[in-house]
């Protein structure tokens, strides 16, 4: 009881994890740039602290940046190509983590929908919930390549990408993996003052193949999510919020021996979450309930298996967790954001927080009109 109640004192007391915007986020075409060129830099320089020591997982601190400085070309209206790389540095380590190339290429299908090939909108912007896509992903792993499906409309929107994250040849020791998902949401109702949404968020990530040489069995799981979100704007401009949530588990294929083995084979969840925003301050306090629920990309702490301890599993997992967010714009194109979020184990009495500081910058800049010539 006592270590609950520093929770809820860290929790009223502390300002708490936000999404905001990060390298590789989504940025509309523009329908007026035909032959036009621009230099993008999107880099976030982060300080992020986990305090976690339990069965789950352990704390991690960071502090560094991550950049992707990039060409973009318009040979169309509808057509954007882009082009550079994506670098990841510590604080305390002399070389970059990271350092990949960036290619895409970005259709707009329709008024409705868009097609990227190559680099995707990925990360945090496919806005899956927590317990299927862990926060810290959006810095320590944020690239995926493959193809995307884009669609928004008054009512429906929707994300839908085939990640190819291991591609092997003949005779490689590893396997193939994969993950492919669908995050949307149709509302049902939007005034000025309700919105009642139906969202739907799917993940299967599967790791196998028949051409490579690892002794691994092939392993499928898979994860989905709906509820509903009900958001109140009151007069004052704040807006409150319920999301009952309810979450699945499915192993579809998972092999008896080996590191892909799993101690459950199906399991289910419910997450209810209270919200609070008011311009730049957001906040969330939510209760967590599972049973034998596994998510491969999700947060452990929401999960029913260890990712310190393989072989440690507890099939009952009860949280309560907080959240507070402060945002502060510098420019349109500049943000700093504070962060910190809560995580009550009921069952172990178990107290784990973070924390963190970042600042964001998104901003093109326009080098080159390319004008074609016409023959003679």
């Amino acid at each position: 009881m006592r270590r609950f109640v520093t929770f809820i004192c860290l929790w009223l007391l502390t300002v708490a994890s936000i999404s905001g915007q990060t390298p590789g986020m989504a940025q509309p075409l523009c329908s007026d740039c035909k032959g036009d060129m621009f230099v993008r830099f999107e880099s976030t320089s982060f300080v992020k602290n986990n305090e976690y020591d339990n069965a789950f997982t352990k704390g991690f601190t960071g502090i560094g940046f991550m950049a992707s400085p990039s060409l973009e070309y318009y040979p169309t209206e509808t057509t954007r190509v882009r082009a550079g790389i994506y670098l990841l540095k510590y604080a305390g380590l002399d070389r970059f983590s990271r350092s990949i190339p960036l290619f895409s290429v970005h259709q707009q299908l329709n008024n409705t929908t868009d097609l990227v090939l190559g680099s995707l909108y990925g990360a945090l912007e496919h806005g899956l919930e927590e317990p299927l896509f862990r926060t810290d992903r959006f810095y320590q792993d944020p690239l995926e390549y493959g193809l995307q499906l884009l669609h928004h409309s008054a009512a429906f929107s929707a994300d839908l990408w085939l990640n190819w994250e291991q591609f092997i040849l003949p005779g490689d020791p590893y396997q193939e993996a994969f993950q492919a998902g669908l995050s949307s949401q149709y509302t049902m109702i939007s005034s000025a003052s309700l919105e009642v949404a139906v969202p739907l968020q799917v993940l299967l990530y599967h790791k196998g193949g028949q051409i490579d040489s690892s002794e691994e069995g092939v392993l499928s799981q898979l994860n989905a999510m709906s509820g509903l979100r009900i958001h109140y704007r009151m007069p004052d401009g704040a807006t409150l919020g319920i999301e009952p949530l309810f979450f699945y588990y499915k192993g579809l294929n998972v092999p008896d021996t080996g590191s892909h083995a799993q101690p459950f084979s199906s399991g289910k969840a419910v997450y209810v979450k209270c919200l609070y925003q008011k311009e730049n301050l957001k906040a969330m306090l939510g209760y967590w309930q599972a049973d034998q629920f596994i998510a491969p990309k999700g947060e452990f702490l929401f999960q029913s298996v260890s990712e310190s301890a393989p072989s440690y599993h507890e099939a009952d997992r009860k949280l309560i967790t907080g959240k507070i967010g402060f945002v502060h714009p510098i420019k349109e194109s500049i943000q700093i954001s504070f962060s910190t979020a809560g995580y009550y184990d009921l069952v172990n009495e178990d107290l784990s927080y973070a924390c963190g500081l970042q600042l964001v910058l998104n901003e093109s800049f326009f080098i080159s009109h390319h004008k074609k010539h016409r023959k003679s």
